[in-house]
């Protein structure tokens, strides 16, 4: 296993679609074990393949990870996955990202979601998620869909990040 290089914002790459998986193989099943030792590596309880220039539609959640408790590692690997039913009611929380550093954006989301998703040997699996874990799985799914959690900041906001993003990748970067 690996640790990926992460593709630090603002980059292009946030803005792309990733394409679906047809076929789980060894190279993607080395892809997700990269991906979870990446988020672990940095702390983070959830990563999309984006965020390591991959533009594959698969995400890593673990969002009960505790950095110095391994027994607490139990990630969750989703392939094509996609919310099939959402509540009105909303939650909110605080994002950040990994691949955003110092940025942060309270989104409110929908609470409760149902998605299917296909894990590792292929199988589909249907799920209900509520509360953080749903947060979660919305904003990683974002970063196959082509936005980011800064696309829910209002525009003068999301405009003062990216530039204080760049700032930041400028130095770096030296």
């Amino acid at each position: 296993m690996a640790i990926l290089p992460l593709i630090i914002a603002p980059d292009p790459i946030y803005k792309q679609r990733s394409q679906n998986i047809i076929i789980i193989d060894e190279t993607i099943t080395k892809l997700a074990a990269d991906l979870i030792d990446t988020v672990y590596f940095h702390q983070g309880i959830g990563m999309a393949a984006t965020q390591v220039g991959v533009l594959k539609r698969i995400i890593v959640i673990d969002v009960n990870y505790k950095k110095d408790d391994v027994t607490t590692r139990n990630p969750l690997v989703m392939i094509n996955p996609e919310i099939i039913e959402h509540s009105t009611e909303l939650f909110s929380y605080t994002e950040g990202s990994i691949s955003f550093p110092k940025t942060f954006v309270t989104i409110s989301r929908p609470k409760n979601i149902k998605l299917i998703y296909q894990d590792l040997n292929n199988q589909e699996n249907i799920i209900e998620a509520s509360g953080l874990l749903a947060t979660c799985i919305q904003h990683e799914i974002d970063y196959t869909l082509g936005k980011t959690f800064l696309d829910y900041a209002p525009p003068l906001k999301r405009s003062m990040m990216l530039e204080k993003l760049q700032k930041q990748k400028r130095k770096m970067f030296k």
